[in-house]
């Protein structure tokens, strides 16, 4: 919604549908930059410093791994980057 509404377009799809993978990619790690960084890892950072704040016995300690939420948990496709990039290039790639 933040990209189309930047570029001034009302429907996403429509909007998806004139931008390639390659602009799409670009624009999200442009928005990771801007932001400072990735707010899940800073989000689940903050919650296992908070959580280790209050506890007694150090095999209570947290990380902030236990605060990530497991995406695609069970499922082979877009486990890592590469494919991720692939499945977004060929739902949203060049559809002339």
């Amino acid at each position: 919604m933040t990209l189309a509404a930047t570029l001034g377009h009302v429907n996403v799809d429509h909007m998806l549908d004139q931008i390639t993978p390659e602009q799409f990619i670009e624009w999200q790690a442009w928005l990771v930059v801007e932001q400072g960084g990735d707010q899940w890892h800073q989000t689940a950072l903050l919650a296992a410093v908070i959580h280790n704040t209050q506890v007694v016995k150090r095999s209570d300690l947290a990380s902030p791994d236990d605060y990530l939420p497991q995406f695609n948990v069970g499922n082979d496709k877009a486990t890592d980057t590469d494919e991720a990039e692939r499945l977004i290039a060929a739902q949203y790639g060049n559809r002339s």
